[in-house]
């Protein structure tokens, strides 16, 4: 009878743990979402130098504007599964631990932008900033922020680095 009641308890805390872990992380989530729509063009520098000294003083990995290579690589290192986490803490703060995606995006939009001279931040549909980028004749919109958020929960070691090449203009890989 008692292995009966240890078994029952055992099931119910295991779809308990289940359930929190599920709205814990459709909340993170959905804040991330928010923070991502509350970006405003007025916030890139400020956002952009917090991602530099962050990533230097606490990820000891060096970010540079106007070093393309050098920069996407580290991007790519820093959010691939192995750094992830770590990456995350270094930008946490005490109200919003997906902090991470504001000043990392914000980076990559601007590491794009300095390395294409037609990329523009333009206006989210639904708040925030894309970024519009002229490629082959054509304007494509990319998403920064969504791609560090993205990137940051499923993406694989050197996407990032092909993402930022094409956005780049580059047609050839370095």
């Amino acid at each position: 009878m008692n292995w009966i009641l240890f078994t029952v308890v055992g099931i119910l805390v295991a779809v308990g743990l289940l359930v929190w872990a599920f709205v814990h992380i459709t909340r993170r989530a959905a804040d991330a979402a928010a923070a991502i729509a509350s970006v405003e063009e007025h916030q890139i520098h400020t956002l952009v130098d917090e991602c530099i000294r962050v990533c230097d003083q606490k990820l000891g990995t060096g970010l540079d504007l106007n070093n393309l290579d050098g920069s996407a690589e580290n991007l790519d290192f820093l959010l691939e599964p192995k750094q992830r986490m770590r990456t995350k803490a270094a930008f946490e703060t005490p109200t919003h631990t997906g902090h991470f995606v504001l000043p990392l995006g914000a980076f990559l939009g601007e590491l794009i932008r300095t390395h294409n001279a037609g990329a523009r931040w333009i206006p989210r549909k639904g708040g925030g900033l894309a970024m519009d980028i002229p490629h082959g004749g054509i304007t494509l919109t990319m998403h920064p922020f969504d791609k560090v958020l993205k990137h940051a929960a499923t993406g694989k070691e050197g996407e990032l680095l092909t993402y930022i090449n094409v956005a780049a203009g580059r047609t050839d890989p370095p």
